[in-house]
Parts: C-alpha cells; structure tokens; sequence
C-alpha cells in the first residue's frame, strides 16, 4: 500500500504569487512606517563609520566568504546532476539530499550554541575551558548524528515516500549515502566554525573553498562514469576529507586539539552500526515493522557508545550543564 505523503496535503503556493504580492506589500508597510504617528526609532538618517569598516573588514569578509563557501560546497553535487546527468535525476537527487539533510535540524543548533561560549572561553583565556567545550560538543554530535545515519539507512525507502511519494522510493541509496555526507559535514562545520572564534576566518574559508573545488571536479568525473550514485560517493569523500582537515587546522592554528580519538571511535562505531542497520533494511517493508527495528539498532548504538566511553554520564551532565548556562 502507498504512504500517505506529506507534500501531497500542502497547498502550493506559486513562487511568482509570493513575489507579486510583496511588490505591493512593502511599499504598504513603508507608507505604514512614514506616517507622522508612527513612532521613530531611528532618530537620524544611518551613517556609515568607515573606520570600523575598515578595522571589522579583515574578519568580517573572510568569515562571510566562508559562509558562501559552504553554501556552494553543498550545492555543487546538484547543479552537476542537473547538467551533466538531467532534470529528472536532479529531482530525484534533490529528494534525497532534503531527506538526509533532515539531521542540520540537530548539528546547526549545536553549532549555535557552542560557537558564543567557546569565543567567551578564549577571551577570558581559559582555553582549558575552551577545550572542554570543543570536546564536548563534538562527543554529543558524533552521538546524535550517528543515531540519525544508523535509522536513516534503515528507513530511507520508507522516508522518502512518506515525505515525498513512492515515485521517489528510487532515491533510498542516496538517502543512505548521503546520510553519511551530512554526518561528517555536521562535525566539520562546528570545528571549522571554531577557528571563527579565534579571529581566523581566512583559514575557515580556504580549507572550505578548496573543498568545493575538489568537489566540483570530482562530481562531474563521478557523474560522467558512475552517474548519480558517483556523485553522492564523491561528495561523502569530499565531506569526510573535509572532518578530517577541520582537526587539522585546530591543531595547526589553535591552542586547541582536535579530538581525535573520540572522532576516531565515533567514526568506527557510526560505520559499524551503519553497516548492521544496512544489512537489516531488506527486511523492513514498512512503518510498523521498522519502528522495533529500529529502536534495537539505535539501543545497541548508543549502547556501544557507552561502553568505548564517547558518551559517559558525567559528559551528558556537562552538556546540559553548557547549555542551560550554570
């Protein structure tokens, strides 16, 4: 029987209404704003302080760039798709990067998060409390990520009709490749963001930019002899090679150092689960007989995690701990 697809009960709105409208709209709210009783809060016209300009431009332009870097980065594999490969497989391919792409909703938080508190921690010059945060937060990423790659193999079939159609049960292989891509771009992104934090945005945005390259490259030769399923290996690699030069620019250009050692069991563990939950997807046809079996692969997971100490109580009460601020 078919899912229900979620996409098929949401009312479309065409993208030219939404620009229509809002060439009407906000000249209404400029004239809402201009009227003599509406309050002002800005009491004179902007200025533009060309000496802070000039003083934030070294850090602010370089970390803008690398935002833009990781933008491309992501979006690379999809425009050689489009051209190399076709519209159609673009769709297809699109469906399953939006799929696996659903555990952002887990690393950009995080990410958010310890970015603030490790900037205060190297301006009070507390960088062991600075390394406790790092470690930290890359320990519960490897832990919550992890989770979503080991279920999102398992259930890719099932999520891509359920989100989308059964037309698209087609993209299950790139869902779980891909799972792994944004797995290691999670990490990646949290320890690139680290060098923001102490005023190093040239070094983020070149390991990044020469990550799009490679990626670039290496997806059209993926996708001239491998097709789709090349392009999604390629981009793993690229992301995976990307964690790994992320550890190296801390320990290169911090007083940091990378935590390789949980990096390296949360790797081993993810893949050894991953490979487990793999090998169990031919077995689950639908909802309800994935939802046991998933709930024992992602037990036995975490359960693993415990035992090689990646996770430990007292790691999760540090976190908590972080995050509510006391």
């Amino acid at each position: 029987t078919r899912l229900p697809c979620l996409v098929d009960r949401v009312p479309c709105v065409p993208v030219a209404y939404v620009r229509l409208a809002s060439v009407f709209l906000f000249p209404l709210i400029h004239r809402v704003l201009s009227f003599p009783w509406f309050p002002k809060t800005i009491p004179a016209p902007p200025t533009v302080d060309r000496g802070m300009v000039g003083q934030e431009a070294p850090y602010g332009l370089p970390s803008q760039a690398g935002r833009g870097g990781f933008t491309l980065l992501a979006r690379i594999d999809t425009q050689i798709v489009t051209v190399l490969i076709g519209l159609s497989s673009a769709a297809v391919y699109e469906i399953s990067l939006s799929v696996a792409s659903i555990q952002t909703l887990l690393s950009t938080p995080l990410g958010q998060f310890h970015g603030p508190r490790l900037q205060t921690a190297i301006e009070r010059g507390n960088t062991a409390t600075a390394q406790h945060l790092l470690t930290t937060i890359t320990r519960a990423l490897y832990a919550l990520l992890g989770c979503f790659v080991v279920a999102a193999i398992l259930n890719a079939e099932i999520l891509a009709r359920l989100l989308f159609s059964a037309k698209y049960a087609e993209a299950a292989p790139y869902v779980q490749l891909l799972s792994f891509a944004f797995f290691f771009q999670g990490v990646s992104n949290v320890l690139l963001s680290s060098l923001n934090s102490f005023g190093l945005p040239k070094q983020r945005m070149i390991v990044v930019y020469i990550a799009a390259a490679v990626n670039l490259v290496g997806s059209a030769i993926g996708a001239v002899f491998f097709d789709m399923i090349g392009v999604a290996a390629v981009s793993t690699a690229v992301f995976a090679v990307l964690l790994i030069s992320a550890g190296v620019s801390i320990d290169w250009y911090t007083e940091l150092d990378s935590p390789w050692w949980y990096m390296s069991i949360g790797s081993a563990a993810v893949l050894a689960w991953s490979g487990i939950s793999y090998a169990a997807s031919p077995f689950v046809g639908n909802i309800w007989e994935s939802i046991p079996v998933t709930l024992g692969l992602l037990t036995g997971f975490v359960s693993s995690l415990f035992l090689v100490r990646l996770i430990t109580p007292q790691m999760l009460r540090d976190l908590v701990k972080d995050i509510v601020g006391h």
